[in-house]
């Protein structure tokens, strides 16, 4: 029964309008309407009515056993039909509605201060007598300080965040968002930054669209004027200035392409950051879950979600760092078709793109985690196969009839990710060169050249220094072979020019330049190799190439000429790959005192001799300077955990290489 005493709480008169009750900020409604509140930022001043207690939330609460088996039923908190009318009189109502199947007739959701409930899936594993209220549960205000306050306005007024670009730059950035950025995260729509007369776009939104708009773009400038918009966005973010958090996401998520830091360097601005923050946030408003089909905008959060999933996989690559995302912490279904609102090329090339990210995903923790056994290697080959075989016939690099088809950006961009899942999945060391992760980085090498030719380099993402770097490791096991070492040198020359050129923009490109230049010195040192090498393609290995042709591919004729079949040696009969950790190996080979110097030396230092032979270096690899040998071996020395294991970007693919160098080290001292 219901106390006198909330009898007469519940029938006195409203406290706070609903505009002030929804910011949890103090109201003087009572006095007269409109409040001071609703007068400054121009809302209607509706009371605020509160939930009686006995109404219980529209959603049913279902087990897990009587859910659906096709879209499950979610517990998502329902919004009561007071807060509905409050949040469609607050903010000016522009949402196209949902078709029956989910996704959008219209534009996306427009920005406004209406924000949803938080998702919790507690019911699902706490039972009790009745289900719980969550609608009930979060019924108190939040910590004062979470208001947006007058010295938040001033600081964001003085920093320029509260005023919209000029309509000239806004234009041209939001251009160059859309034909760079968009088809890596199609999560906005064009009609969200146009400003009418009923209608501000988000600050918070458009400050960073500008922001990742100046990254790809090639103005002069693009990247002073980008440091701008990306302080004010995050100035924007933290002072909670934006209370939507589908936006809040949205924008965090464009907020990755500015990544000013590289990984060997703590930072919170770097992609790594605003990752897990976007999906910290996601899991908040129950992104990872398969949204109802009647929920409205329900296409736009699973394109949104299906983004921060494969920048999670590609991330989780760059660093070998563990992903965000576990794989099975989420049901939400695949994107089709219906998820977009203009069926064309471009969706076909990001539902390529998720998957191709997702086996990045996998096959890099698989490595990672020393789990790369025969069932794990056969289902991810499986995977990539299908995927190759499957394109849709516009995204392919080559015709059926095996021709080199028409240069296309994006897609050279989409295949660049193919190879190098090739890469590791068929990996090299620094004494067994591999076939196919030479023949796959001589595609990435030839694409790079071409971007690299047609001016392309900075409107890349920053995962494809990478990349580059994934290639450059590879090439330089082949500068002991004689017959490739020409080529070779040619193609480290092109990486180290892209590198050079993304340097400019992004600072891990640096870092990936100095390791590239390091590796190379130290594979120069190493002994020629002698007689005939060959190389072996096998069976299995060959599926992969079959569509696939010389012209994009230097030394394709070589290394085919130099292969030898190898019958039922396939892939799968191969070990189960190992991180090398420097020291297990050591000690498994019993090097003296001595000797573990002179490994020590060859693995951490590289080049200790600042007179260098650079008579026979690629002209962009030659050395400047003594300081830059000692630069590089510092880069080594801090790139290395307590363990001997590489810790920044793409260094865990430096176990194997270094490890072959350990080994190659050790049987020289026991040699002598």
């Amino acid at each position: 029964m219901i106390s006198q005493h909330q009898e007469a709480k519940m029938g006195r008169g409203a406290k706070a309008c609903s505009a002030c009750h929804w910011r949890k900020v103090k109201c003087d409604v009572q006095a007269e309407p409109p409040c001071t509140n609703c007068r400054i930022f121009g809302d209607d001043c509706v009371p605020h009515q509160r939930k009686r207690k006995g109404e219980l939330p529209q959603t049913t609460y279902l087990p897990p056993s009587k859910r659906s088996t096709n879209t499950q039923t979610r517990i998502m908190t329902p919004i009561p039909a007071q807060e509905q009318q409050r949040r469609s009189i607050s903010a000016p109502s522009l949402l196209s509605p949902a078709d029956p199947n989910g996704a959008e007739a219209g534009d996306p959701p427009r920005p406004s201060n209406a924000s949803p409930g938080s998702y919790l899936g507690r019911a699902e594993y706490i039972q009790g007598v009745a289900p719980i209220d969550e609608e009930d549960a979060k019924d108190y205000a939040d910590e004062p300080n979470n208001a947006f306050s007058e010295v938040d306005h001033r600081y964001l007024q003085e920093l320029g965040a509260l005023e919209l670009p000029t309509r000239v730059l806004g234009d041209s950035l939001i251009s160059h968002f859309m034909e760079r950025c968009y088809p890596w995260m199609p999560i906005v729509n064009r009609s969200e930054f146009q400003k009418t007369d009923d209608f501000e776009p988000s600050l918070l939104l458009f400050h960073s669209l500008c922001t990742a708009g100046c990254r790809v773009s090639m103005a002069p400038t693009a990247q002073e004027v980008g440091q701008a918009f990306y302080h004010r966005a995050k100035a924007l973010y933290y002072s909670g200035h934006e209370k939507n958090p589908l936006v809040i996401v949205r924008a965090m998520c464009m907020l990755q392409w500015w990544n000013p830091s590289g990984p060997e360097h703590v930072s919170i601005d770097s992609s790594s950051f605003w990752l897990h923050m976007t999906v910290g946030l996601a899991h908040q408003i129950g992104l990872h879950r398969e949204p109802d089909r009647k929920q409205p905008h329900a296409s736009l959060r699973r394109r949104l979600w299906w983004t921060i999933f494969s920048r999670d996989c590609l991330i989780s690559m760059c660093h070998g760092r563990p992903r965000a995302i576990h794989p099975e912490g989420f049901d939400v279904r695949p994107l089709t078709l219906n998820d977009f609102p203009e069926p064309n090329l471009d969706v076909h090339l990001f539902l390529s793109y998720v998957d191709i990210c997702g086996i990045l995903g996998d096959l890099t923790e698989a490595i990672v985690r020393d789990m790369f056994g025969r069932a794990s290697r056969v289902a991810i080959e499986a995977r990539l196969l299908n995927w190759s075989r499957h394109l849709h016939e516009d995204l392919r690099i080559y015709h059926q009839a095996g021709k080199l088809a028409s240069y296309n950006f994006k897609v050279r961009q989409l295949w660049v990710a193919y190879f190098t899942a090739l890469v590791l999945l068929f990996p090299t060391t620094a004494h067994a060169p591999s076939a196919m992760a030479l023949l796959a980085t001589s595609f990435i090498v030839a694409i790079f050249e071409e971007f690299l030719n047609r001016g392309e380099l900075p409107m890349l993402a920053p995962v494809f220094v990478f990349y580059m770097m994934t290639a450059g490791l590879v090439q330089s096991t082949s500068l002991r072979c004689p017959n490739l070492e020409v080529e070779t040198r040619h193609e480290l020359d092109i990486i180290d020019q892209c590198l050079a050129e993304m340097g400019k923009r992004y600072p891990s490109a640096t870092g990936a330049r100095r390791v590239i230049r390091a590796v190379f010195r130290a594979a120069t040192k190493q002994d020629k190799q002698t007689g005939l090498l060959t190389f072996t393609i096998d069976d299995n290995q060959r599926q992969y190439l079959e569509q696939l042709g010389p012209e994009l591919c230097p030394k394709w004729d070589a290394i085919h000429r130099m292969s030898k079949d190898a019958g039922e040696t396939t892939a799968r009969q191969r070990a189960v790959i190992k991180r090398p950790r420097l020291t297990a190996t050591r000690a498994q080979k019993g090097i003296s005192d001595e000797g573990l110097e002179d490994v020590g030396r060859l693995v951490t230092e590289f080049d200790p001799n600042p007179v260098l032979e650079t008579d026979n270096m690629p002209p962009s690899l030659a050395i400047d300077s003594q300081q830059e040998v000692l630069d590089t071996n510092e880069y080594f020395m801090e790139g290395m955990d307590g363990f001997g294991n590489m810790a920044s970007l793409g260094n865990w693919m430096l176990g194997t290489w270094v490890g072959g160098m350990v080994d190659m080290a050790s049987l020289n001292a026991f040699n002598s």
